[in-house]
């Protein structure tokens, strides 16, 4: 990938997760599949109402989400993770919880143009490397 399509990469990831972090600072739960995806998340400055649903989902939301809201589902952006996402979907918005599908979404598209990781625990590793190489600290 070339330093051009890198920079245009790092802009876009960079508007995506300030939206997420601004959010997760209102009190939006962030859905994710476990505790890797939670610290990757942290390194990137995103803190909030976690959730980890690894393989259920009904049970974790009906103890976790007693009150309605707003979640972004951030499961991995393999077949399995765009599975679980359909599935937590689909349960949050029987509980009352409004999901924030926009951000998915470009998150997918930026996955599709570029080489950024189709696993959220990989985000946080893929981000710091794409920034040294584009401020030139590149080994």
């Amino acid at each position: 990938m070339n330093i051009l399509a890198t920079e245009k990469s790092l802009k876009e990831f960079e508007e995506l997760f300030q939206q997420i972090l601004s959010l997760s600072k209102t009190g939006c739960y962030i859905i994710v599949e476990g505790k890797k995806d939670v610290l990757s998340l942290m390194k990137l400055n995103v803190n909030g109402r976690f959730i980890t649903i690894g393989r259920g989902v009904n049970q974790v939301f009906r103890v976790n989400l007693s009150c309605k809201g707003k979640a972004i589902v951030l499961t991995d952006f393999d077949e399995k993770g765009e599975s679980l996402a359909s599935e937590t979907e689909k349960t949050l918005e029987e509980l009352g919880v409004t999901i924030v599908r926009d951000l998915r979404k470009r998150l997918r598209q930026l996955i599709s143009s570029s080489d950024l990781p189709k696993v959220v625990e990989g985000f946080s590793t893929w981000y710091l490397n794409k920034t040294k190489r584009v401020r030139g600290e590149e080994n």
